[in-house]
């Protein structure tokens, strides 16, 4: 093979990789704009539900999804497609767990105080979430006000267990209260406060509650449905895979 060859052989190879990355860029180019669209649109979606499901009279049914429709009485349909949510829900919350008491007097600090009122209109989102069905959307809004603000307070623990029992994350939650426990008892005020209300904290309390409400199936849907915040509630797994779960935690 010539000189030449070899040269115009080298150049159309070049000039074949140019091609390649150029196209590379250009694909890299649609698809950021197109993912940034997507997490838009996911966004403005969860706002839609919530302020959907935070319009509604509180003692009415709630679509899971705005044109979904509910018929009568049917149940089966309410949460379909929530299934399987609860092992997500798990995952994040006991991830969620295993950083803040690694981070504690770094990026996720403990506080018994009041949130930020800043974080009302999130609350809201998070809040309109649980009462739509959307329990994982709901426990991923608790958890990334928690994340990008640096701090857990425990009043807001107390609102994101009501979204991780419901979603039927019932181990997941029996955690969570644990762990909201040990963040209350962690303030040097803790036992004034106590005192103050004369009684258990709130943590405590909720775990009384599951413990009671976990004697039957019908007992726990009727006390998951008022905390969920929507009288079409519809547990979203089995009773007894949901206890199972339970087992010495309670």
């Amino acid at each position: 093979m010539s000189s030449e060859t070899i040269s115009t052989v080298i150049v159309i190879a070049l000039a074949g990789v140019v091609v390649l990355l150029l196209i590379f860029g250009l694909v890299s180019m649609w698809k950021e704009p197109a993912a940034a669209t997507g997490e838009a649109d996911e966004h403005a979606r969860r706002q839609a539900v919530a302020a959907a499901a935070n319009s509604a009279p509180f003692d009415s049914p709630i679509q899971p999804d705005p044109g979904m429709t509910i018929i009568g009485a049917a149940r089966v349909a309410q949460f379909a497609g929530r299934a399987g949510e609860h092992v997500q829900v798990a995952e994040l919350v006991h991830q969620f767990i295993d950083d803040a008491k690694r981070e504690r007097y770094g990026a996720l600090q403990w506080s018994t105080d009041r949130c930020p009122a800043t974080w009302g209109d999130q609350l809201d989102v998070a809040v309109g979430l649980k009462r739509a069905g959307e329990f994982l959307a709901s426990v991923q809004t608790y958890l990334g006000l928690f994340r990008e603000h640096g701090v857990i307070y425990t009043g807001v623990l107390d609102i994101l267990y009501k979204a991780v029992a419901c979603s039927g994350a019932l181990g997941a939650a029996s955690d969570l209260l644990e762990f909201g426990q040990t963040v209350f008892m962690s303030d040097p005020r803790s036992e004034d406060t106590l005192r103050q209300w004369g009684g258990p904290s709130m943590f405590e309390e909720r775990r009384v509650d599951l413990t009671a409400a976990a004697v039957s199936a019908e007992a726990l849907e009727a006390y998951l449905r008022s905390i969920s915040g929507n009288t079409n509630y519809v547990m979203p797994r089995d009773y007894s895979s949901a206890i199972a779960e339970l087992g010495s935690r309670t």
